[in-house]
């Protein structure tokens, strides 16, 4: 099963964090595979990404100055992603 990385940014929950950080992203061509956000504390929000291009979404992160950690994760396909301390479902809800 192959390996990838899964980034867990944490930011302000408010307007436009999201869309700021997903805009930087396709302005480098990084394509999101999989995508999970909540709320995890007052005013935060804790957001999962699987990328298509580690290097360069780590670039993206690092240049807006993102609080975020990377996990590896097992991928198989669009159904489930699973690391060995949580699992997250990506793709169409059915």
């Amino acid at each position: 099963m192959p390996i990838t990385k899964e980034f867990t940014i944490r930011q302000e929950d408010k307007p436009g964090t999201l869309g700021k950080l997903c805009q930087a992203l396709a302005d480098q061509n990084v394509n999101i595979l999989a995508f999970q956000s909540f709320p995890s504390e007052k005013g935060k929000s804790s957001i999962h990404l699987v990328l298509d291009n580690h290097t360069a979404a780590k670039a993206v992160l690092d240049q807006q100055r993102a609080d975020y950690t990377e996990t590896e994760v097992a991928h198989r396909g669009w159904a489930t992603l699973e690391s060995t301390s949580t699992t997250a479902t990506a793709g169409p809800r059915r």
